[in-house]
């Protein structure tokens, strides 16, 4: 639902996505009891309240929460994920690099729920970048809960963002969004200067392997 709000409220042309997703909502809204509708509208509006106003792995937190892990899955406590960008950023001038670049992209192909992206979304905000104008997020993961988790949280968050489904290893991909900042984004600078940047994660959908700036992967905390 929340991939809607902006083609709703008239800010951005109506998609492919956005059609299909109006679709599925009416199907689940005509087998859902209006009480429960109300709630499920009522989680998502509190959801995205929370992301905003206490900026975490929050969809991270309610899956454990409400133990939803029937497959194993697990995530990474929020301070961890930001000590591991932290250790991975190093001595990395951010501020500069963005400087000399304009846009910088940021990529976690076994992303989980997002929580790697936005802890270096805040650890870049902290450091004096919008993370919102100056980075674009690149996130993939095999298991479609993950990725509906981390659009919905990147979305929240007003970051841009390009999210696939799809395997990393054998490099198939079963479906894309772009949150609204991305395809704001993309109507507004698609023909100036920054073209590079826009193209690398979409060629992610041709099945090339395009350079990214910075690159979050799991690391070993002993």
């Amino acid at each position: 639902a929340i991939h809607n709000f902006p083609y709703a409220r008239g800010e951005l042309p109506v998609d492919s996505n956005c059609e299909r997703i109006e679709v599925a909502l009416r199907e689940i809204e005509t087998k859902t009891d209006r009480v429960t509708w109300t709630r499920y509208t009522e989680m998502v509006f509190l959801a995205i309240h929370a992301i905003h106003e206490h900026p975490c792995d929050f969809m991270a937190g309610i899956f454990h929460d409400l133990e939803l892990d029937d497959i194993g899955q697990s995530f990474t406590p929020w301070d961890v994920s930001r000590l591991m960008v932290e250790l991975q950023l190093g001595d990395l001038d951010l501020p500069a690099l963005v400087e000399k670049q304009g846009v910088i992209t940021v990529a976690d192909h076994a992303c989980g729920a997002g929580g790697l992206l936005l802890a270096f979304a805040q650890l870049a905000q902290e450091s004096g970048i919008d993370p919102r104008t100056k980075i674009i997020f690149d996130a993939l993961d095999v298991d479609r809960r993950c990725f509906n988790m981390t659009y919905f949280q990147l979305q929240a968050a007003n970051l841009m963002a390009d999210v696939h489904h799809g395997n990393t290893i054998a490099w198939q991909f079963k479906e894309h969004r772009q949150t609204a900042f991305r395809s704001h984004f993309n109507r507004i600078n698609r023909d100036y200067l920054f073209q590079e940047a826009l193209e690398k994660s979409t060629a992610l959908l041709a099945g090339g392997r395009v350079k990214v700036d910075f690159v979050l992967e799991p690391i070993q905390l002993n």
